[in-house]
């Protein structure tokens, strides 16, 4: 039996990088997104490690760029850390900074979230994204068209973007249930 399914195409792959992948950074964009406010200076804990302060402003540098939050490996975002360390902690080497571990991980998260008044995807808002994509599809079957409705949704009420395999999910769901009635 033949398991391979076609999958429906919604984007193309320089598409889903754009919208979901790692940012790049130019030098402009590293000195804008990795400048804290003094704000972002003082919600900061003292105690904490220069590897956990470097993650915190890569990850939020990452996070006001695009409003989502990235799993990544030192190889991925190593002209970005070093960039940090050398305008924020020009004492510290890179080779002594670590991906954070899981706890590290979520609880950066939370603080930003926080900060920036952002929710977490939760099981509330998945119904409520999921009655808009019904919703959408009704107007347009596009998937691009369905997927920029749900992005323009989620950031309007400050709610983290979802992946790019939930996005699809989500999508396939609702286009199943208009096709079979």
């Amino acid at each position: 039996m033949n398991t391979n399914k076609k999958r429906l195409t919604i984007l193309t792959l320089p598409e889903i990088q754009d919208y979901f992948g790692l940012p790049r950074f130019t030098l402009e964009e590293r000195e804008y997104y990795f400048t804290l406010s003094d704000t972002e200076h003082q919600i900061i804990p003292q105690g904490w490690s220069v590897n956990s302060r470097v993650n915190f402003i890569l990850m939020l540098g990452y996070f006001k760029s695009r409003q989502m939050f990235f799993t990544y490996t030192l190889e991925d975002v190593i002209t970005d850390i070093s960039y940090i360390l050398a305008c924020h902690f020009p004492d510290h080497s890179a080779a002594n900074i670590k991906v954070p571990g899981k706890t590290t991980r979520i609880q950066l998260q939370r603080l930003i979230c926080q900060h920036l008044n952002y929710q977490r995807y939760n099981s509330i808002m998945a119904e409520q994204v999921a009655e808009l994509a019904a919703r959408v599809v009704k107007r347009s079957a596009k998937p691009v068209f369905i997927l920029r409705a749900l992005l323009s949704h989620l950031n309007k009420n400050q709610i983290l973007i979802l992946t790019w395999k939930r996005h699809s999910q989500i999508y396939y769901l609702k286009n199943q249930r208009v096709c079979t009635g």
